[in-house]
């Protein structure tokens, strides 16, 4: 880690963490200041480095102060409002008799010191895929909420005035070594205490659930750092069963993977020693931010690539699993999956995305050292082959 790296996880410590970090006499540089400032940015945290920045009266640069303060109250502002929404879809829900399981923020939330600190961009639930044409009928006709976009493999996306609501159907991610526990989804919820339609997942399935997500991210450029916070507040102060849990992560292929991100985890909140392995996977999820980037994506695909011309034509000929949500009739008439594909291709040429295969088509074709390099790197984090 650089020295502003190193700032901004002392800072995120002192806001997750009952042991503080002392920032007296710590003077940030001009330039420093803009540079956390955007880091901070990068990965949705800016809110959290306002409040502990301000406490140590680290931002002097009146234009660095004035934008920290500015995404401080959109965050709460933002949370007040995914706070109502969420309230309104589970009254519909409970209402209709839908039944449903809140994923990932918010029930996270909840494990941070105030609930507000957890940002999320949308809301995320998981209904039963056979309630998904009423649930989505009944939130357009009684709360006002729009459809836009094609259904994609695992969800669909919904929008009132102010939050996007992503309604899963399913929490699969289209990595074949942990979807097959994650199709399973139903079998690890249970009813919510005094609930009637409102399911929880076990423990131990909601952070798996966690780890595969951010598996999926990380597999695409980064996940950012807010998922490791995520996991290791988690892990932290929720009931585990340590022995469930590593029977799910060593089915799936990834136990070595989340002794990694608890090892970076406790590097950065808790002070332990650091390693080689630790930092390159530091400085991955850094330079990648909340969403990746398109070089350390390309990296992934580069090394798992053996056959350059089959996968041109698996990125040309999207395969029926992902193209019969994206086009439910393919569902009943799998016979028209050569017209969807054209149709596919008509809409990707038209929104400007063809231009992105001939950039992974260049990016693939990398020097053996790099590939040679970034394939150590996952092995050592516990990725190899898995894609």
């Amino acid at each position: 880690m650089n020295a502003v790296e190193t700032i901004f996880i002392k800072l995120i410590k002192n806001m997750i963490n009952l042991q503080r970090e002392d920032f007296k006499g710590v003077t940030l540089s001009s330039n420093e200041q803009k540079e956390l400032y955007l880091l901070s940015k990068k990965h949705d945290l800016s809110h959290l480095i306002a409040v502990a920045g301000r406490q140590f009266a680290l931002f002097t640069e009146k234009e660095v102060a004035e934008k920290f303060e500015r995404d401080y109250l959109m965050s709460i502002m933002r949370y007040e409002q995914i706070n109502y929404e969420y309230g309104e879809i589970i009254e519909v829900f409970k209402n209709k008799q839908i039944k449903f399981v809140p994923l990932k923020g918010a029930v996270i939330r909840d494990y941070y010191i105030e609930p507000w600190h957890r940002t999320s961009c949308d809301i995320d639930i998981l209904i039963q895929e056979e309630d998904l044409e009423r649930a989505v009928k009944n939130l357009i006709e009684l709360k006002g909420y729009k459809k836009e976009g094609k259904t994609n493999y695992h969800d669909i996306s919904l929008y009132s005035s102010n939050v996007h609501l992503e309604l899963h159907f399913n929490i699969l991610e289209n990595i074949k070594s942990i979807d097959k526990l994650l199709a399973r989804v139903w079998d690890y919820c249970h009813l919510k205490k005094n609930e009637t339609f409102e399911y929880c997942q076990t423990n131990e399935y909601f952070l798996f659930h966690l780890i595969a997500h951010l598996l999926y991210h990380f597999l695409r450029g980064g996940c950012g750092v807010r998922p490791i916070i995520d996991i290791w507040l988690v892990h932290q102060k929720m009931d585990i069963n340590e022995v469930i849990l590593q029977e799910m992560l060593e089915e799936c292929g990834i136990a070595l993977f989340y002794k990694r991100i608890l090892e970076l985890a406790n590097v950065w909140f808790c002070d332990q020693k650091s390693s080689i392995i630790i930092e390159q996977m530091g400085d991955y999820i850094f330079s990648g931010g909340v969403y990746g980037n398109f070089e350390n994506r390309m990296k992934v695909v580069s090394n798992n690539i053996e056959d350059r011309k089959k996968y041109i034509s698996r990125r040309i000929f999207a395969p029926y699993e992902t193209m019969k949500h994206r086009y439910p009739i393919l569902k009943k008439r799998k016979w028209l999956l050569p017209f969807y594909e054209v149709v596919r291709w008509v809409d990707t040429i038209f929104k400007g995305r063809a231009k992105n295969l001939k950039r992974e088509v260049k990016a693939i074709d990398s020097n053996s050292e790099e590939k040679n390099h970034f394939k150590n790197f996952l092995r050592n984090v516990g990725l190899e082959g898995v894609e």
